[in-house]
């Protein structure tokens, strides 16, 4: 029977899985991630939890903290800070659920049922982008309706985004969900404890420190620093270059290319752009102004000559009037 190019391909992907996990070394092969930690209380009992929960409550208790310092420097009452935090994690989980949601049509047209629909948002995971732009209209949202500047609270309070993501990234590690190629080298996750991969996971978190210490250091230097605008074009660019060596086909590919990558390209060329137009209104403005001063000296300088006209003939006038007189009086 003939394989279709699909098979082929997943044939050939799973070929070359296993190649790599037999060129793997025996202490890799034996790492595993550690899905749930287990807590035992000596001598009453023992209970597990799941490490991605685990750190997800890690990452939102940082990103608090640092939302409540921020809050301080700026007279926000602790009830409106609760309202904040609140708001935030309603616009996470639910922009996070409807963007994986969106990268499951194509599972929801092979049966365009609501059973169906329901079932993919229950069971689906959650996406950063979808979550971050829930939250940012979370705040938007929540400045608008206590009178505060929208943009300026976003850049004040934009390094807390990266908090919550770098502990968020450390649970997806540890939960071995979102992670790398098949290598020779890596660490293997739970999916396939045979397979070391690279921990893709590690790699972002990193990047995510470097930007985290970047935004602390300009907020110090500069009050008013663009810090959501830095955040998003430098997340973007280090994201859509790392899901080059995404291992994990469930976070959608269209044309070649993830659901993160073309939203990544999405946000780049959107501040592309926008700083090409605001370069040309200011080169615009410049050019109307430079025309208006030079219009505003040319009419200077030709009433200038227009008065100085004027007054020479007043003058020739005078004379005149003068010379007239004398002959009279002869």
């Amino acid at each position: 029977m003939q394989q279709s190019p699909a098979q082929r391909a997943s044939n050939a992907r799973d070929a070359d899985i296993s190649a790599k996990a037999a060129e793997a070394p025996s202490w890799i092969k034996e790492q595993n991630m550690c899905p749930n930690f287990t807590f035992t209380i000596h001598g009453l009992a023992s209970f597990s939890l799941p490490a991605y929960s685990v750190f997800a409550c890690i990452s939102l208790l940082f990103m608090m903290l640092f939302l409540y310092a921020k809050t301080q420097q700026i007279g926000v009452s602790f009830l409106r800070f609760l309202l904040l935090v609140g708001a935030m994690a309603a616009g996470v989980g639910i922009g996070s659920k409807v963007l994986f949601a969106l990268t499951q049509i194509p599972e929801f047209l092979k049966e365009p049922t609501l059973r169906n629909l329901g079932e993919i948002i229950w069971t689906s995971g959650f996406v950063f982008y979808g979550g971050l732009f829930g939250a940012i209209l979370a705040v938007k949202l929540y400045a608008k309706v206590f009178r505060l500047n929208g943009q300026t609270f976003l850049d004040q309070i934009a390094p807390a985004f990266l908090l919550f993501h770098f502990w968020g990234r450390i649970g997806c590690f540890f939960a071995g969900c979102c992670y790398g190629k098949p290598v020779g080298w890596g660490i293997a996750m739970q999916q396939t404890p045979d397979v070391p991969r690279i921990p893709i996971q590690l790699i972002e978190t990193g990047c995510l420190l470097v930007i985290f210490t970047g935004l602390l250091l300009l907020q110090r230097r500069r009050s008013h620093a663009p810090a959501l605008r830095i955040y998003l074009i430098s997340y973007a660019v280090c994201r859509f270059a790392l899901e080059f060596f995404r291992g994990d086909e469930l976070r959608g590919i269209w044309l070649g290319r993830s659901t993160s990558q073309w939203i990544s390209l999405a946000i780049i060329l959107y501040f592309a752009l926008a700083a090409l137009l605001t370069d040309m209104n200011h080169r615009i403005h410049h050019t109307e102004n430079w025309r208006k001063m030079n219009n505003e000296k040319e009419n200077s300088n030709s009433n200038s000559i227009m008065r100085g006209m004027s007054g020479d003939t007043s003058e020739m006038s005078k004379d005149g009037v003068r010379q007239k007189y004398r002959d009279s009086e002869r």
